[in-house]
């Protein structure tokens, strides 16, 4: 599962459609295999409608098991955080201003 608040990630990789940043609201995409992952992001955004379903979300609560890999912003957080991991939107901040 992918879970964001931006329009992309990963290089300009979209998986996330019809997305914005201050809505308040996550973005969740279930992946159910790699080479389905893979796929979407190459072949644009008409294959990922058809095949990485876009859910939306106030707030999630992942339960792991154990053995689960967990990556947050690019780095393993495998056996680092809890089984039990609560995720939801906090705040809006400005990164960059003029």
């Amino acid at each position: 599962v992918i879970i964001g608040n931006i329009p992309s990630f990963a290089s300009g990789a979209q998986p996330f459609l019809d997305s914005e940043i201050a809505d308040g609201i996550l973005e969740v995409v279930p992946v159910p295999s790699l080479w389905r992952f893979l796929g979407a992001l190459s072949m644009g955004q008409s294959f990922v409608k058809v095949f990485l379903p876009n859910l939306k979300a106030l707030e999630l609560i992942l339960e792991l098991d154990s053995f689960e890999f967990v990556q947050l912003d690019g780095e393993d957080i495998s056996n680092k955080v809890a089984e039990k991991i609560h995720i939801k939107h906090a705040t809006n901040i400005n990164v960059l201003t003029l």
